[in-house]
């Protein structure tokens, strides 16, 4: 017998993303010698970022959406707001690269050169999800280091980026890993 499902309503999402098809598990019943033939499978709990929590810090900011303009070598920015680099990773809790930014001023993420490893950071999202995560370390690029826009981690991470100099040379790039999402 062959069985035909359609899908209605699947939500659209960024296209760099790989949803994982079901896993199929096999298994043969002892007593009757045939296969029998389960699907399991998890749902993507995702949504778009609205705000970003640095407790210990002192971080409490709305987050938009912002872009990179590869052309003209610049980022959206505003005065006291974080954004989210639409073309990375939603939070989630499957896999990918969560990828916000902002300007190094005290509105703003200045406040993030005091990080300390284990700091906890969360992301709420529109569908009132909140996604926690945990500093582990840092890194200084240079501004035409794009690379981490690109990065494709296997489990979900947080990446904050901000100038770092006195005349803003490099930048700073903050890595969380994912813990849970609540």
């Amino acid at each position: 017998m062959v069985s035909l499902y359609v899908v209605v309503g699947v939500p659209l999402w960024y296209a760099s993303t790989t949803i994982q098809p079901p896993k199929v598990v096999a298994t043969v019943h002892p007593a009757q010698n045939r296969q029998i033939t389960t699907e399991v499978t998890r749902s993507i709990k995702t949504g778009a970022p609205v705000s970003v929590l640095v407790p210990n810090v002192g971080i409490n900011l709305s987050v938009i959406d912002g872009t990179y303009d590869a052309a003209k070598d610049s980022w959206t920015l505003t005065d006291d707001k974080a954004q989210f680099a639409t073309m990375t990773d939603r939070p989630n809790d499957r896999a990918g690269n969560t990828f916000i930014y902002g300007h190094n001023t005290d509105p703003v993420f200045a406040k993030l050169a005091g990080l300390k490893v284990g700091d906890v950071a969360e992301v709420k999202t529109a569908n009132n999800l909140t996604f926690r995560y945990v500093y582990s370390g840092e890194q200084i690029v240079q501004p035409s280091n794009t690379d981490i826009l690109n990065a494709e981690p296997a489990t979900p991470r947080l990446t904050l980026m901000t100038c770092e100099g006195i005349f803003s040379q490099t930048r700073r790039v903050m890595f969380f890993d994912f813990t849970e999402v609540v």
